[in-house]
């Protein structure tokens, strides 16, 4: 839930700027993270980790938040916080939850789960994720 409440603080603090980033992401196809880093000269994930650990939330909670685009810079070879954070995300917005682009910026990264031997989880994965929001949307 926090991976991306640094967006919320860079939305609150750099309304403009950040506002520039969300237009351009709907307008490209480069990844999120890359146009903050072009316009802002920071990223959400960056923000948020730099909070958390200032926060003092445990390292690999920073480091999940931290790299969750882009785990390959990360790996351990491992299933872990940043491999969790990475996967959900990007299952977040195969399910269109979250904010919407052309770009290619929030999909797993075949590479990384077939280092973590993580490839043949993904159909349960997603089988999970369609069922949460099947129930989601008959409780509405």
């Amino acid at each position: 839930m926090l991976h991306d409440v640094g967006k919320l603080v860079l939305a609150t603090e750099l309304d403009n700027p950040f506002q520039r980033v969300i237009s351009s992401v709907q307008e490209q196809t480069a990844p999120f993270f890359e146009v903050e880093q072009n316009i802002i000269g920071i990223t959400h994930a960056e923000v948020e980790a730099y909070l958390l650990g200032i926060w003092g939330l445990p390292n690999p909670i920073v480091e999940a938040i931290a790299f969750h685009h882009r785990p390959q810079d990360f790996s351990r070879g491992e299933f872990n916080a940043v491999a969790a954070v990475h996967a959900a995300n990007a299952l977040e917005y195969e399910m269109s939850v979250g904010i919407p682009s052309n770009t290619s910026n929030n999909r797993l990264n075949p590479e990384y789960l077939d280092l973590l031997g993580l490839n043949e989880r993904l159909p349960v994965w997603r089988e999970v994720c369609g069922r949460i929001q099947h129930v989601e949307q008959t409780d509405d």
